[in-house]
């Protein structure tokens, strides 16, 4: 410092030691992330039990996935400026390209969208991740399958930035390749069917805020959408092509999707 013209001096007083205090333990962080960034607690949902031995005694084991309200997810979104701007400044084409899912005939005909410009176009993804290397008898241990979304009114260039990728859900693969993934979308199903009604209501800045929305696609690969749209994951074999089995999938998850709304 002293190379620069700052006196060292002016350091000699500030208490570096106790910089961290706030965040040395975990419910100190929890808090200071619920605070200053805009922290969503994940909320465990039970899929089922399994039934183990545990020294001697058959006893049932809960099984369970997580996750993130979709009503906070899309409130902490419309907090941000930049996505504020961005829903409520549509982006539809006004030549005969189509450039993004707003430009597509399904959108401008639909029943929400055609009168809503704003309305949330909501984009669903799904996907399995090993979180560890997969060796031998390890190999799908840890595997986990994970929900995500997205809003379609965000621009493509800056919807496929991570910050833009809100995470909805995770669970073991094997739990839910087990008891099904109903219980685990249920909040999103219920959500989403109060925004295509009547809206759900959110506070933004101080006032209240009505927001619909519905949900314009699944996007995964071949082996997710095969199993989300209860049809055989794997290729091999298939009576018809893999593009029209993703088809008839994305066509069935709708179904599935609207039973559980139902339901």
């Amino acid at each position: 410092m002293s190379e620069l013209g700052i006196d060292t001096s002016v350091v000699d007083d500030i208490p570096f030691d106790s910089f961290l205090d706030s965040l040395n333990s975990p419910s100190k962080r929890y808090e200071y992330y619920t605070k200053h960034l805009s922290y969503r607690e994940p909320h465990p949902v039970k899929l089922g039990t399994n039934k183990v031995l545990n020294k001697g005694v058959e006893v049932n084991v809960p099984q369970v996935g997580y996750i993130i309200s979709l009503k906070d997810s899309i409130k902490y979104l419309l907090e941000l400026k930049e996505v504020y701007h961005e829903v409520y400044s549509p982006h539809v084409s006004d030549s005969d390209y189509l450039y993004d899912f707003c430009d597509s005939s399904y959108v401008k005909s639909h029943l929400l969208f055609s009168r809503n410009l704003a309305a949330l176009q909501l984009i669903l993804n799904t996907d399995d991740m090993e979180i560890a290397k997969p060796l031998g008898s390890h190999a799908k241990k840890h595997k986990v399958t994970m929900f995500y979304f997205t809003m379609a009114n965000i621009r493509p260039a800056f919807r496929s930035q991570l910050h833009a990728i809100q995470l909805l859900a995770v669970v073991k693969t094997n739990v839910v390749r087990k008891f099904g993934e109903s219980k685990l979308l249920e909040d999103f199903i219920t959500t989403v069917s109060e925004m295509s009604s009547g809206g759900i209501h959110i506070v933004l800045s101080g006032s209240m805020h009505t927001v619909k929305g519905a949900l314009v696609c699944v996007l995964a690969d071949t082996s997710a959408l095969h199993w989300i749209g209860k049809f055989k994951e794997g290729v091999g074999f298939a009576m018809r092509a893999c593009v029209h089995n993703v088809n008839v999938a994305g066509l069935k998850l709708g179904w599935h999707l609207q039973a559980l709304v139902v339901k």
